[in-house]
């Protein structure tokens, strides 16, 4: 095995930081990494790694893991501002996009109260038509949306505003409706 140790200040002796062991793992943090790469993340505290854009640690994105939570996450970073995340929670392998606590295994936080595209968009498969979006429509309030070649043809709201189909017919009761 290969060691590196460094000396913090005021300490009295070196502290190992990385190891390369004979079977071809490194670690970080650990002198006895279990994969490829294993980072060891210290008892309530938060690391990971930053990919920076060119020249300038203010952009780029994190991967990080969060100990006192056992949460991973993958954040943008934009001005030195987080900017989007997605979390992996380990206890249940619940996945958030956009929260830091998704409660159910996918869990989208809303970007917006009034927007259709603020969660959930589905695209068709041989181009970037939206065929489906479900969304926040006012606080608490959602939205659900579908298109046919890109134009809306059915929109429901929970606060019973401009509910509308605008194609074919609709049967309530019955899978052979008459009219429109």
């Amino acid at each position: 095995d290969l060691a590196f140790s460094l000396e913090n200040t005021g300490a009295t002796a070196l502290a190992e930081v990385v190891r390369f062991t004979s079977d071809g793992n490194v670690g970080i943090g650990t002198d006895d990494p279990a994969d490829i790469l294993s980072i060891q993340v210290p008892t309530s505290t938060t690391k990971g790694i930053f990919f920076q854009d060119g020249s300038t640690s203010t952009y780029g994105t994190k991967l990080k893991y969060e100990e006192s939570t056992n949460n991973f996450y993958i954040e943008q970073v934009e001005n030195n501002v987080q900017t989007g995340i997605l979390t992996i929670k380990r206890a249940d392998g619940n996945v958030g996009i956009g929260t830091t606590v998704p409660s159910s295994p996918l869990t989208i936080k809303s970007s917006s109260t009034s927007s259709a595209d603020s969660a959930l968009s589905i695209q068709g498969n041989s181009n970037t038509n939206i065929i489906a979006r479900i969304a926040e429509k006012s606080t608490d309030g959602a939205r659900l949306h579908m298109y046919d070649g890109g134009v809306e043809k059915i929109a429901f709201y929970t606060d019973g505003t401009a509910n509308h189909i605008s194609a074919g017919k609709v049967g309530i009761g019955t899978n052979n409706p008459a009219a429109k």
